[in-house]
C-alpha cells in the first residue's frame, strides 16, 4: 500500500529496533555510500550507525531491504535513474536550506523532521525558489537549430550548466 503522509504514519522502527528518523541521517547515508575513501565494509558499518543505536540483529538482505524501502518511502520505482545528474545533496545544501525557508519558514539548521516527512516537502518545493531554477537549469535540454539564435542559445546554457555542474 502506497504512504499517505496524511493518514499513515512514517516508520520508526525495524522490527522492534528504533530507526533515527531525522532526514540528516539519510542525508548522512547518501554522503557515506559515495565516499571513494571507505570500503564496503566500513560503509556497511557506518551505514547501520547513522540508523541504528543498536544495529538489530537479523538477515542483512531484510536489513538493506528495509533500508532501501526507507530511503525511497516504500516505492522502489522512485530510484534515481542513471541519466543526468540534476541535484546533489552535499552541492545544493545551501538551494535546500532557502529553499526550505522561503517555501515554508523552516530553519532545518534546528528542525527535526522525519525523512518522510522532510522528502514530502522537498518534493513539493516550488518552482520560484533558487533550487528549482537551477535544477531546471541542469536537467534543460540543449537547443537543437543551426542559426545564430540557437547558437546563442546554447553557448549561454553551456555557461549557466558549467556554474551549477554537480559531479
Amino acid at each position: 500500500m502506497k504512504f499517505n503522509i496524511l493518514i499513515d504514519t512514517p516508520p520508526d522502527e525495524f522490527g522492534c529496533v528504533p530507526v533515527k528518523t531525522d532526514f540528516r541521517q539519510v542525508l548522512e547515508f547518501f554522503r557515506i555510500v559515495v565516499d571513494p575513501e571507505k570500503s564496503e565494509e566500513q560503509k556497511a558499518n557506518e551505514i547501520m550507525q547513522v540508523f541504528f543505536d543498536k544495529p538489530p540483529i537479523c538477515d542483512g538482505d531484510r536489513l538493506w531491504e528495509f533500508i532501501e524501502y526507507y530511503l525511497y518511502m516504500g516505492e522502489a520505482d522512485k530510484k534515481e535513474s542513471a541519466s543526468e545528474k540534476v541535484f546533489d545533496w552535499d552541492a545544493d545544501a545551501g538551494r535546500v536550506y532557502a529553499a526550505f525557508w522561503q517555501a515554508y519558514g523552516i530553519d532545518l539548521t534546528k528542525e527535526r523532521m522525519h525523512w518522510w516527512t522532510f522528502k514530502t516537502l522537498f518534493d513539493a518545493l516550488p518552482a520560484g525558489s533558487r533550487l528549482m531554477e537551477v535544477i531546471e537549469i541542469r536537467a534543460k535540454k540543449m537547443p537543437q537549430g543551426k542559426d545564430r539564435e540557437s547558437a546563442r542559445a546554447r553557448y549561454n546554457l553551456l555557461k549557466l550548466k558549467s556554474k551549477f555542474a554537480v559531479e
